[in-house]
């Protein structure tokens, strides 16, 4: 990170845009999947879609993207006001968020703590950290690895008193019912202030970037993740620095797809307190509601950035970095006169790729299923299943209409537990679980009685895995490298790199027993595999007792009608020590049942 630059009592230093290593939060593991009687749960490919295109393979931004971005055409950086239009409340409060004045410094760094005993339920799974102090009082910070992660602020004075500080933004509407839940989670000894709040957290409504667009902070209070180191052989996304807001730096992160060539946008605010806040950028109405179009359909419904995977995580905008002019048409405008275009052809490979992951999704499933189930590529074409703008800064930007896109999330996690002895284990997924077996409690996980054998019993019926269908919390990971390998190959090599990957005997044929049968009846199809570093990230794990060894893959896989040039993925094993637990599962183009 570049070092502060000099500021202005009511505005930040812009600074030259340039890519830094994005540092990503670190979340717990997920389950993975494996063959039951139970029907998993697609991973959106139809995001994917359009090269990426909607949920699927082809695309969804997420936090952990590869460290290598083709082209970043980042937006200059420009010198921050706090909005378009003059507003005294909005300028001071960038004084305050760029010089704060209630007393707060951070850290350089966070610095790890010892369990301080703050929440009701023990401290088994929390971190804490010291992130700076207020005056005497040292501001603490807990990170309770749930479904996902929940970040409780505190302040801890030289007395031994301590308070839980619920309101860190001064200018954010809280809910009374995040107030009760703290005062639920903490021990009898913290306090709650809800009065307390600090300036470096309080950003304003608004702020702009260049070209006239501006992005907002979130509309529900969030303070953000924890930013922890990364680690080696982590893949990261790459962040370009907009502006920097006295400690706090507004970043734009990208992630490039190398077989769709589609790129993530998003922009978020690294404040001084060592958070990232996932900021809202929107340079297209999404209400379809109020559009004029040239020809083709009415549409009231919504469209979303083409994003790819099983994840609840969004991102503000995909780039196509292979579209031209040449390759579109005028269809239309949006309410706020943005120009809106259609793709040309119906061989567009987008166009084809975002067509036929619909119709795959839906395929075999009822009429009832979605009004357009059945529909010819040409009038999804003309029912603007993708449009195209050019924004401000000269890029393509792809959307894809929200009723002509697959809709799911993660397919068939299955989870092996190989606990020393038989014992008692808890394990819950981050990730919004809608299929499960045996039914998952979404507050309090599964409560398994585990033996060495793997073999498990859950309120008296006896198991060998555990399987959840759902969206991931966290980010999908770009898709940087793979196997392209003929039809007729695919399975056997399938076979190989799960146990290049040290996946053993029935995880193995469990596995091949499930995707064997989804593999795209294409020519050719590539394959690519997320590993636990990445699966931690995207569908955070949380067992107890915590396991020595945990070993999660989780294949995302193509059709394609003729070979793509893609960089070889290397594949590695985990050796399993002590108390290991395995997960594998899946990108799939079929429905959620």
């Amino acid at each position: 990170m570049e070092s502060e630059a000099p500021t202005t009592d009511n505005q930040a230093q812009p600074v030259p845009e340039a890519p830094v290593a994005a540092p990503v939060t670190a979340p717990v593991e997920p389950p993975a999947q494996r063959p039951h009687n139970k029907k998993p749960l697609v991973i959106t490919l139809g995001v994917l879609i359009l090269a990426g295109i909607g949920g699927g393979l082809y695309w969804q931004f997420g936090r952990t993207q590869p460290a290598k971005v083709t082209s970043i055409q980042a937006s200059p950086s420009v010198t921050p006001v706090p909005s378009s239009t003059p507003d005294s409340k909005a300028t001071l409060l960038l004084q305050r968020f760029t010089k704060p004045t209630t007393g707060e410094t951070w850290l350089p760094a966070p610095k790890k703590l010892a369990a301080q005993g703050f929440l009701k339920d023990g401290d088994t799974d929390a971190e804490y950290y010291q992130l700076g102090m207020r005056g005497t009082s040292t501001i603490i910070l807990s990170v309770v690895s749930q479904v996902g992660e929940w970040n409780i602020l505190y302040e801890k004075t030289a007395a031994g008193n301590v308070t839980v500080i619920a309101h860190p933004d001064g200018e954010a509407v809280y809910n009374a019912d995040s107030d009760t839940q703290y005062a639920s989670a903490v021990s009898s000894k913290v306090k709650l202030d809800t009065v307390t709040h600090y300036d470096s957290l309080t950003m304003p409504l608004e702020l702009p970037l260049a070209k006239g667009y501006v992005v907002k902070k979130p509309t529900h209070p969030d303070f953000g993740s924890l930013i922890r180191p990364v680690v080696a052989g982590q893949i990261v996304p790459v962040d370009t620095v907009v502006a920097k807001y006295g400690g706090s730096t507004l970043v734009k992160t990208e992630t490039t797809y190398a077989d769709t060539k589609l790129t993530s946008i998003g922009y978020n605010m690294l404040t001084a307190a060592h958070m990232r806040v996932a900021m809202s950028f929107m340079p297209l109405e999404l209400s379809l509601t109020g559009y004029q179009w040239q020809s083709g359909a009415t549409p009231v419904d919504t469209i979303s950035p083409i994003n790819r995977g099983c994840s609840l995580s969004t991102i503000s905008a995909s780039r196509s970095d292979v579209l031209t002019a040449a390759d579109v048409q005028v269809i239309g405008k949006s309410p706020s006169g943005v120009t809106v275009y259609e793709l040309k052809s119906l061989d567009n490979p987008l166009m084809t790729k975002a067509y036929q992951e619909f119709i795959d999704f839906y395929k075999g499933t009822d009429a009832n299923s979605t009004p357009y189930f059945n529909i010819t590529k040409a009038k999804f074409a003309t029912e603007h299943g993708v449009i195209v703008i050019k924004d401000n800064y000269g890029q393509w930007l792809v959307y894809a209409r929200d009723q002509l896109r697959p809709m799911g999330g993660c397919a068939k996690p299955v989870i092996y537990l190989y606990p020393q002895q038989a014992e008692q284990v808890s394990v819950r997924v981050g990730a919004r679980v809608k299929v499960s077996l045996p039914t998952y409690d979404p507050f309090k996980g599964w409560n398994v009685w585990a033996t060495p054998s793997g073999s498990l019993s859950v309120a008296g019926a006896p198991y060998d895995s555990l399987f959840w269908e759902g969206p991931g919390l966290g980010a999908y990971p770009g898709i940087t490298s793979g196997t392209v390998v003929a039809r007729s190959r695919a399975a056997g090599t399938i076979r190989q790199q799960l146990a290049q990957q040290g996946l053993v005997g029935r995880e193995i044929d469990d596995f091949m027993a499930y995707w064997e049968p989804k593999l795209p009846n294409k020519p050719y199809v590539r394959l690519t595999w997320f590993n636990t570093g990445q699966m931690n990230v995207l569908a955070p794990l949380a067992i107890s007792p915590k396991p020595t060894t945990v070993l999660r893959v989780f294949l995302d896989f193509d059709g394609l009608d003729s070979p793509i040039n893609l960089p070889a993925q290397h594949l590695t094993s985990t050796p399993r020590q002590g108390f290991t637990v395995v997960e594998w599962g899946g990108l799939a183009n079929f429905p959620l049942k």
